[in-house]
């Protein structure tokens, strides 16, 4: 949970500085490459780091080492293998677009890509630590050293030369402070290895694992999608200074979450044991009490948000993202839809509904995208908002009725319990 409040103000203390440092269209650039850099790179990180957490775990309580020395070799092939088909994607696409790789955004896009292979790794050994029991060791490079590395690579570059920075300054810095996380995250799994690794043969499962990956990838892609979706089409559509707005819209909204992405961590372990246990009761109690939480965290962020949110917007990151307000809201009671039955999604993966759980999330990325198609050129960032947020709602409620109709279990804040565990219609 600190570690999560740290993510939080960091990365809120991040979106302040470029904002107000870039502007809105630079930070639009910016911001559309990013977006960019995350779906073409999903495929080097999605399901890759569950998978190696699972593996790690399964592997060092049964003492098979060469496992964990194998699954951590193939991790890192398929994240190196995945990078060079987007390098030479790239390369390819310069040679079609030279002109385009000329501009600020071709630039910032064409910097951005060497994030790629090093986000992936990182994510690897963060899931190793936390595979072999250090979890907070493996999330401390993530949610806290890489946007503290950011941070101070922005205020430092700013405060020594006071120039404005563009986008590609601002891609490059985060690029270095990516790199930073990810050799400390590396050098924490080089203390936290076990001995017996180093005289372990590796043990492959190549085909397992890859056909465990797929499922897995397939949800973190539809949750990518609905994420990314909203700005990639802004930035068809509309201009970059509209990007950059609707931008800080979604990362404040982000905060709105913050209490479900936080009690995931915890609750997910139980979730799998209580389920497998056949504790009903208590598997209920729990999913109640987590989404009693969320709701609470998040009706304390949205309830200000709605307020005085136009105030805070101007006052954090000037007047050019005051026009962020209204789709910020929108954003932010998807959200809080999302973090009160939100739980049902992590009981639905932990029990072993994974494969129709990403059905839920294939759908309703499908819908997102088609939406923003439709209302963007009509509404703008409000019709982005609107599409984003309707299919979050939909995707987290057909997550709640499955757990609730295939398990039993109603995961909202109200649900109440008869005698056995079973949840009253």
């Amino acid at each position: 949970m600190a570690l999560k409040v740290i993510n939080a103000v960091l990365g809120f203390a991040v979106t302040v500085v470029l904002a107000r440092t870039l502007g809105p269209d630079s930070f639009g650039v910016y911001a559309f490459a990013l977006a960019v850099i995350m779906v073409v790179g999903l495929p080097a990180k999605a399901g890759v780091p569950q998978l190696v957490t699972r593996e790690t775990a399964k592997a060092q309580a049964s003492g098979q080492w060469g496992t964990i020395r194998a699954v951590w070799r193939w991790s890192s092939l398929v994240v190196l293998i995945v990078s060079g088909v987007v390098f030479f994607g790239a390369v390819a696409a310069g040679l079609l677009f030279p002109d385009y790789f000329r501009s600020e955004p071709g630039i910032t896009l064409a910097i951005g890509l060497l994030m790629i292979p090093l986000m992936g790794l990182a994510l690897v050994r963060a899931s190793s630590l936390r595979g072999l029991g250090h979890t907070v060791q493996g999330q401390l490079p993530e949610l806290a050293i890489k946007p503290l590395t950011f941070l101070m690579l922005l205020l430092g570059i700013l405060f020594v030369s006071g120039d404005v920075l563009r986008a590609p300054q601002a891609m490059a810095l985060n690029i270095t402070a990516t790199a930073v996380a990810f050799f400390i995250g590396a050098l924490m799994l080089r203390r936290a290895r076990p001995s017996a690794l180093d005289q372990a043969a590796p043990v492959y499962e190549s085909r397992t694992w890859l056909a465990t990956i797929i499922p897995m990838a397939s949800i973190n892609a539809m949750h990518l999608i609905n994420t990314q979706a909203d700005i990639l089409l802004i930035g068809v559509f509309m201009e970059s200074a509209d990007v950059g707005q609707y931008k800080v819209a979604a990362q404040v909204s982000l905060i709105v979450a913050f209490g479900l992405q936080a009690t995931k961590m915890v609750v997910e372990p139980y979730f799998s044991r209580l389920y497998h246990q056949g504790e009903h009761e208590k598997l209920h109690r729990l999913a109640r009490g987590a989404s009693r939480l969320n709701l609470a965290i998040a009706l304390t962020v949205f309830t200000p948000l709605l307020l005085f949110g136009d105030d805070l917007l101007h006052i954090a990151f000037g007047a050019g993202f005051v026009a962020a307000f209204i789709p910020m809201l929108i954003l932010s009671l998807g959200r809080l839809t999302g973090s009160t039955i939100g739980s049902s999604g992590h009981l639905l993966t932990m029990s072993g509904h994974h494969r129709e759980y990403a059905r839920f999330w294939i759908m309703a990325a499908f819908l997102n995208v088609v939406l923003n198609l439709v209302l963007i050129p009509i509404f703008g960032t409000v019709g982005a908002a609107i599409s984003t947020a309707g299919t979050l709602i939909l995707a987290n409620g057909l997550g709640w009725w499955a757990a609730k109709r295939w398990i039993g279990c109603d995961c909202s804040p109200f649900s109440r319990l008869r005698r056995g565990g079973v949840v009253n219609e």
